[in-house]
């Protein structure tokens, strides 16, 4: 019975051993495992590493295309282009005369029409002005004009009455900038040219204008250097030009107190 135990025990004893060497070979075979399958992969890596750096120079080692240029086709000279213009049309020199004469006659006629317009309307606006006594504006219509002979009359009309006017008109811008004694100055010359140009105003019809100006010159006189129609004459017919000067200031301070 005895020698049965340690019989059993001995076998217990050997089976524990065996499961304990099997249990160390299958430990030893999964590390063995391990370590293939981490070598694989380095393996796997380094390799994948090296196609890399052989890519690379592969590609340094290309050298770039060169990109074809397409040949510039040169254009045709303008003389031979002129030249085959010449070849292939034939143009008729008298019937071009014709017609670029043509075309000057009517940019002629349409710029003498135009012309004659103009210069009609400021004819007829001049009249109009000068019969509602506004003769500065019938002036300016005229001004710069070629006078036709039919029209003579009109233009002698408007510059004699404007001999006077124009004194007036001088008079009142030199009011505006107060300079008093070209103010008198230019109505006395005004009252000095009426009595110049009366007679031709006369004779030309318009002695009623020449007076309407003489009226506006010696109200005025009158309003502003409280001098009278003789008066003005008197200053006019003063002795030299210094004489006339110093009268004319001293009667403006004299009035213009």
């Amino acid at each position: 019975m005895e020698v049965n135990a340690e019989v059993e025990k001995d076998k217990k004893v050997d089976k524990k051993k065996a499961e304990k060497v099997k249990k160390s070979k299958t430990e030893k075979n999964t590390v063995k495992k391990e370590k293939k399958i981490q070598a694989k992969n380095t393996s796997d890596e380094e390799t994948k590493v090296v196609e890399k750096k052989v890519k690379v120079k592969k590609t340094a080692k290309k050298k770039p295309e060169k990109k074809k240029v397409a040949k510039v086709q040169k254009e045709p000279k303008v003389k031979e282009v002129i030249q085959e213009i010449d070849d292939n049309v034939k143009i008729n020199k008298l019937a071009v005369i014709f017609v670029m004469t043509f075309f000057i006659l009517i940019g002629g006629f349409v710029i003498i029409g135009t012309n004659q317009y103009s210069y009609s309307l400021d004819i007829k606006n001049a009249n109009i002005n000068f019969s509602r006594q506004r003769y500065t504006e019938a002036y300016n219509e005229i001004y710069g004009l070629d006078i036709k002979k039919k029209d003579k009359e009109t233009y002698e009309k408007i510059m004699t009455v404007m001999f006077v006017n124009k004194e007036l008109n001088s008079y009142n811008n030199y009011m505006d900038i107060k300079m008093y004694p070209q103010a008198l100055d230019s109505l006395l010359k005004g009252i000095e040219r009426y009595d110049k140009y009366i007679k031709h105003a006369t004779d030309l019809g318009i002695q009623k204008d020449m007076e309407n100006v003489k009226k506006k010159i010696m109200k005025e006189l009158k309003q502003k250097f409280d001098l009278t129609e003789e008066e003005a004459i008197a200053l006019n017919e003063s002795g030299d030009q210094t004489e006339y000067s110093i009268k004319v200031f001293n009667t403006v301070l004299e009035k213009m107190k």
